[in-house]
């Protein structure tokens, strides 16, 4: 458990600019998790992340201490997602925050700080479908498994009341989703 509570460490707080040292690592490890260990376990620790493939530069590398060196993503890509998030009609001010903070976590904390301020931006053109993210999973599942959907199509009267378009379900075969303008189609 102490190598995923350093792994989860070097994630959060390190980067080329702020490299921790193993008493950092430490401190750490006691103030978030409560774990006591010894400098011996964060050096044993560190060197099987490096053989189980992780990118770590070490202190003998850069003579400061250790920071995680590749992530999945790069800032500006994760700048770029957080910008589709907010740009994208579809997805509701909450969703957006929500999914803000998720991409925010792909990178360190001092990368994505100054990505703090997109959580409050949105302009919501229309009310976003508030089923979005499981229409989007329902579809994936039939995508996948070559099956049929059924849904209904909604219209408002001269009355403002919502009524179904036809009688009868419409019934399709998705092959893909496809985004466009801010919204999926």
């Amino acid at each position: 458990a102490n190598i995923l509570c350093i792994l989860d460490i070097l994630k959060e707080y390190s980067d080329q600019d702020h490299i921790l040292s193993v008493s950092d690592i430490l401190k750490k490890l006691q103030a978030i998790y409560g774990v006591d260990v010894d400098r011996r376990t964060i050096y044993r620790n560190i060197d099987a992340l490096i053989e189980f493939g992780y990118d770590i530069s070490k202190y003998s590398e850069n003579k400061e201490g250790y920071f995680l060196r590749e992530r999945e993503f790069e800032t500006s890509e994760i700048h770029m997602l957080c910008d589709a998030v907010i740009s994208a009609d579809c997805i509701s001010k909450t969703q957006g925050r929500a999914l803000i903070r998720k991409l925010q976590n792909l990178g360190s904390r001092h990368q994505t700080k100054a990505f703090s301020h997109l959580e409050t931006v949105k302009t919501e053109k229309h009310a976003p479908n508030p089923q979005l993210f499981y229409n989007i999973d329902l579809l994936d599942e039939a995508m996948s498994l070559g099956r049929k959907v059924e849904f209904d199509y909604y219209i408002y009267d001269l009355d403002l009341k919502q009524k179904s378009k036809r009688e009868k379900k419409y019934s399709v075969s998705p092959y893909s989703m496809y985004w466009s303008m801010g919204r999926y189609y």
